[in-house]
């Protein structure tokens, strides 16, 4: 069966990100990628990013220096329009956000429509040994707008997960050793899941109803129009009746 991402451009892409992956790791030459587009080549490069075992010569060959030297493509940066009916392949990972924490409602992991952001959660969880594995912006446009940003990072050794990810916590016994997963998801629970980052529905027959992440709205930088509330000073609290550790 061919893969069906939301992304009809997901396989450049990808090759971009992984040709990224190579020049971190040394191995810049190899820019000609082997893989198939089949599931079980996707999977397994996924699971060895996550095991921090990824190794560019099992994915890639060398080709010409012209090549070599050209400078990365432009990513898309709009959001692909879905149909509500259609099915579409995602990747999941396990861990939960501070606000899944706070519901009773089963855990489900978080859901990456395109294998851009599931690789690089992979390569997050592989190499940092964290669970920065959830992309946060302001909207879900951004975190494809930001794509061609953390290309470049990458490009220029200076990637911060932290800059682009939450960091997660644990929803299994072993969060640090886990195999991403790939599944079909239709186009109306993905428009749901786009529009506030999270939703309740069933992924597939065995898991049932649970609780899947998309996306956590968030601003990672400071934001000059809406700075922070300044702290009160003493007069201010002592004004409200607010007391303070050192107040007798």
């Amino acid at each position: 069966m061919a893969l069906q991402f939301s992304d009809n451009q997901w396989y450049e892409t990808l090759v971009e990100l992984l040709r990224a992956f190579n020049k971190l790791l040394n191995k810049p030459e190899l820019v000609k990628p082997t893989f198939k587009k089949t599931s079980d080549a996707l999977l397994s490069m996924g699971s060895a990013l996550c095991l921090g075992r990824y190794k560019p010569e099992n994915y890639f060959t060398k080709k010409s220096f012209s090549l070599i030297k050209q400078n990365p493509k432009k990513l898309r940066s709009d959001v692909p329009a879905v149909s509500d009916e259609a099915y579409y392949h995602v990747f999941s990972l396990i861990g939960i956000d501070d606000v899944a924490k706070l519901t009773s409602k089963p855990a489900g992991g978080i859901i990456y429509e395109d294998p851009f952001y599931a690789f690089l959660a992979c390569f997050n969880l592989g190499y940092s040994k964290q669970l920065y594995l959830l992309p946060a912006k302001a909207t879900y446009p951004s975190v494809w707008e930001t794509r061609n940003e953390i290309l470049k990072t990458l490009e220029a050794k200076t990637y911060l997960p932290e800059s682009y990810f939450v960091l997660c916590s644990p929803a299994s016994s072993n969060p640090l050793i886990q195999n991403p997963e790939l599944s079909s998801i239709k186009g109306s629970d993905l428009i749901g899941l786009r529009e506030i980052g999270r939703s309740f529905f069933p992924l597939n027959e065995t898991t049932g109803y649970c609780e899947y992440l998309l996306f956590q709205y968030i601003t990672l930088t400071f934001d000059p129009n809406n700075p922070p509330l300044p702290a009160p000073s003493e007069d201010d609290t002592e004004d409200q009746g607010i007391h303070t550790d050192n107040a007798e």
